[in-house]
């Protein structure tokens, strides 16, 4: 084998040197995940649409209705309180941190 031939071969040992000694210090990402259901204050289970506002309360847009989560609790917000319709399609912040609710 010439000089030019060994360049490819040395080239893929040294990709896969790197690839053994990197791969043992990876750590894959762990992920936390909570289930809230209706039994947790959700108005309705199928949500239509997600918003947040600018003090991290989440808006959630349902068939039945609006939900405002704070991170603890659930707020509903539905014909009862005053919503013109149960349906909410869409869920969004203005600039002045606002919330909107489109029937």
């Amino acid at each position: 084998m010439n000089k030019l031939s060994r360049f490819p071969v040395f080239l893929v040992l040294c990709f896969l040197a790197g690839m053994l000694l990197f791969t043992g210090r990876a750590h894959a990402q762990k992920y936390i995940f909570a289930h809230y259901d209706i039994e947790d204050g959700l108005i309705q289970s199928q949500i239509n649409k997600l918003s947040m506002d600018t003090d991290h309360r989440l808006w959630i847009g349902t068939f039945g209705g609006a939900c405002r989560f704070d991170g603890k609790d659930f707020t509903a917000y539905t014909r009862l309180t005053g919503l013109p319709d149960n349906y909410v399609a869409t869920v969004f912040s203005d600039k002045g941190a606002v919330p909107g609710l489109v029937p």
